[in-house]
């Protein structure tokens, strides 16, 4: 029995995972993927088996060229196929489950996002066809469930998406007046608002400064780190212990944006986490694993008063701040057991 993970490119904070899943496989695994596009980080080598395949365009539809879908599909064999409908080889896979008798499971974040009725019947027909639907998170899962007839939400699950990180031992207790942002530095990261609401916060609570952990446009990053000297900007770190020792004396990890993993990062180092509470416009559907008033604080979203209004009462209170802190490293430590790869595999095997 192979196990073959599917899905658009290789992204560095997958590769522990595929690592994961590899090692529980005893080596019988395999990423089949096309070329990682050059503004995201990725290694040259890797602890499992990966096959690169160019991809070509056509009629809206992505194709991987050269993919052996019979060697794929031998009996026992298991395909977790990213959840997107653009890519050919998921319907060509889903056809092929008529004749041949391997396990197949769709990957992703359940189309919240998605609310047409094409996509109500798209979701309809893959869940209906496959092995099952694996989402992100638990609140990808209901929202999926809601949209399709009881009768298929048995197939429907979910593996929590996460970091392959090492928490922190435990919290600091007395940080200092820091806030940290860390995640790529993007137009929907909101940098500008962190700033603006940091500014308000200031002039209540004295200077605060920002820790900036990232990547982005560098001379747009230099810029607005001139413009205000209460920014640090340490680049793109991927030294985990580096990143330790810089948001050790941190008092929350803030995403201005619309978020993703990020949130998942702040907790692993221990920190309470500042996020708008728009879970529809957020990157990915990570931000719902943020409690207002237990792992962090929410704001409304692009409201800049009420961001730094959170910003202000993670100093005013530090009894307070530590218990968010507390259950944000809980919260990181609860989503990491068991591993994803394990959580894959119990799948497969039918065993949740």
């Amino acid at each position: 029995m192979t196990f073959y993970f599917i899905q658009p490119y290789m992204t560095m904070y997958r590769e522990m995972l595929f690592t994961d899943i590899s090692e529980l496989c005893n080596g019988n695994f395999k990423v089949i993927c096309g070329e990682t596009p050059s503004n995201f980080q990725t290694s040259t080598q890797y602890k499992f088996a990966i096959e690169k395949l160019k991809e070509i365009n056509f009629l809206g539809l992505r194709f991987f060229k050269k993919i052996d879908y019979l060697n794929m599909t031998k009996n026992g064999n298991t395909i977790i196929h990213v959840g997107d409908f653009k890519y050919a080889s998921l319907f060509i896979l889903l056809f092929l489950k008529f004749f041949r008798n391997f396990k197949l499971y769709l990957h992703g974040q359940g189309g919240y996002k998605k609310n047409s009725k094409i996509q109500k019947i798209f979701y309809l027909a893959a869940v209906g066809l496959s092995n099952g639907y694996i989402c992100y998170n638990e609140f990808c899962k209901n929202d999926l469930q809601a949209k399709l007839p009881k009768y298929l939400h048995h197939k429907i699950k979910y593996v929590n998406n996460t970091l392959y990180i090492s928490p922190v031992i435990h919290i600091n207790k007395n940080p200092t007046k820091r806030i940290v942002f860390i995640g790529r530095i993007r137009p929907r990261s909101g940098l500008e608002e962190l700033v603006k609401a940091t500014k308000f916060a200031s002039a209540e609570v004295g200077n605060i400064y920002i820790d900036l952990i990232g990547y982005g446009d560098e001379e747009y990053i230099k810029n607005i780190s001139i413009l205000y000297d209460f920014i640090k900007y340490h680049g793109p770190i991927y030294d985990e212990n580096t990143i330790k020792e810089i948001c050790n004396s941190c008092t929350a990890g803030v995403y201005a944006g619309d978020a993703g993993l990020s949130v998942v990062h702040y907790m692993s180092l221990g920190l309470p986490v500042i996020i708008h509470r728009d879970i529809y416009h957020h990157m990915g559907p990570e931000p719902a694993y943020i409690i207002n008033n237990y792992n962090g604080l929410t704001f409304e979203r692009e409201n800049i008063l009420d961001l730094s209004r959170c910003i202000v009462n993670m100093f005013c209170d530090n009894a307070q701040r530590n218990i968010l802190a507390e259950n944000a490293l809980k919260t990181y430590r609860d989503l990491s057991l068991p591993s994803m790869g394990q959580q894959f595999i119990n799948i497969s095997n039918n065993e949740i």
